[in-house]
């Protein structure tokens, strides 16, 4: 390797440090906490040299988050291919809804750490957020299609599967009392494959009914 393909490799394999640091900080201490001074020090590079990778803060949160949510796309859906329906949502809330997720903060989705920080964000993020929850409700649908329907009503159930999985999760971290974490774990777990085969009941909005 010659010398300046040398420093683009190294430019390279920082960056992904860098990176890599930030998604766990942001994951565990949320985006607004984390200062770039903590991120690069938490990667063993020096603060100076961030700008030889990134803007701007905001530049490197937003890659952190892809980066983060690509990372439990892979690991959310690995080895799952064959599975369909019910099937593929028991495995997938087996997956997400666990003990060993609700204490991995820093290495888990970054949607229940940061969904709310990033509803309060500036629209790049949230178009962020949109175009990965779009891609991970669409890789979900795939498996629960059912022939002859239409392909809006698969996408309806994984959304329902995956705000359930993000809900409980988002409550069962908040809650001060282990026992009922656990159930909050238990009782998303036994609900979610009942949404392969459709939403249950019909909602209706009364004039008033405002939460």
């Amino acid at each position: 390797m010659n010398t300046a393909n040398g420093r683009r490799e190294q430019k390279r394999q920082s960056r992904r440090r860098i990176v890599d640091a930030a998604a766990r900080l942001m994951r565990r201490d949320g985006m607004a906490p984390t200062a770039v001074a903590e991120v690069m020090a938490a990667a063993g590079l020096t603060h100076g040299g961030f700008y030889g990778h990134f803007p701007n803060k905001e530049a490197l949160t937003r890659t952190a988050f892809r980066a983060a949510m690509a990372q439990t796309r892979r690991r959310w859906l690995r080895g799952l291919e064959g599975l369909r329906g019910r099937q593929l949502l028991r495995w997938l809330a087996g997956r997400y809804l666990t003990p060993e997720h609700l204490e991995a903060r820093a290495d888990g989705c970054p949607l229940p750490a940061l969904a709310a920080e990033i509803g309060r964000g500036d629209d790049e993020l949230r178009d962020d957020f949109s175009s990965e929850t779009r891609s991970l409700v669409a890789a979900i649908a795939e498996g629960i299609a059912i022939p002859g329907a239409g392909p809006e009503q698969a996408d309806d159930r994984a959304m329902a599967f995956l705000a359930l999985c993000v809900g409980a999760m988002t409550l069962a971290r908040a809650s001060g009392d282990q026992d009922q974490a656990d159930r909050i774990l238990r009782a998303c777990r036994a609900a979610a494959p009942e949404l392969a085969d459709g939403i249950a009941g019909k909602t209706r909005q009364q004039d008033g009914d405002v939460m």
